[in-house]
């Protein structure tokens, strides 16, 4: 898919309990094309309410 035909920005949950991991995924998004926000939880029951929002990534 074409960034240009991607809704902006990109809206991505992102549930991930390490810091590492999150800092690698968060940095490749930054160096890529595609303009993103990304709402990052450590713990997936955490992230459930968020479910509900308009997403396009669920990681």
């Amino acid at each position: 898919m074409h960034p240009d035909s991607l809704p902006f920005p990109l809206r991505v949950l992102l549930v991930e309990d390490s810091d590492q991991d999150a800092l690698f995924f968060r940095r490749a998004l930054k160096n890529s094309d595609l303009a993103v926000q990304i709402t990052h939880f450590i713990r997936a029951e955490d992230a459930l309410p968020s479910l509900g929002l308009k997403l396009q990534v669920v990681m």
